[in-house]
């Protein structure tokens, strides 16, 4: 193999890495909830949807301020928390494709709090390399499922 079949191989190995999908005990009942890790992608939405909140509360909230008369008449708006934002970017269903939108936001807030802080424990440690070992580990994981 030449070298830029070689740089051809390895680039074509590098992207193929996909985001990992977990299934952990539902903490508050029977079966299981199925995670994805975030994709780069993934987690550049969830920064956009959270800076798109952050800058919309600022407004309404600097629009309260002013005289009544002086208001430009801003919907409220409730400020996102980042732990339900991830979750909402991570829970998928069984093929792996994620379960919920920016639109399901409101009905997640009715969640426990137990149980967010339970998803929120899975979801981080599946978005961290806790160490290279690890890390490598995954990879000869990854090699195997896709023989």
């Amino acid at each position: 193999m030449n070298r830029k079949d070689r740089r051809a191989s390895a680039k074509a190995q590098f992207l193929a890495v996909k985001p990992r999908v977990i299934r952990v005990a539902h903490p508050m009942g029977e079966g299981d909830i199925s995670l994805r890790q975030l994709s780069i992608r993934k987690r550049l939405d969830m920064q956009d949807a959270l800076y798109a909140n952050i800058t919309a509360a600022d407004a309404y909230e600097a629009d309260q301020k002013l005289p009544e008369d002086q208001r430009q008449g801003l919907d409220p708006v409730k400020r996102f928390d980042h732990t339900l934002l991830t979750i909402l970017f991570s829970v998928a269903d069984n093929d792996g494709e994620l379960m919920f939108t920016i639109d399901d936001y409101d009905a997640l807030e009715q969640l426990p709090h137990s149980m967010s802080e339970f998803l929120w424990r899975e979801v981080v440690g599946l978005n961290t390399l806790v160490s290279a070992v690890e890390d490598r580990e995954h990879v000869e994981e990854l090699k195997k499922s896709s023989d």
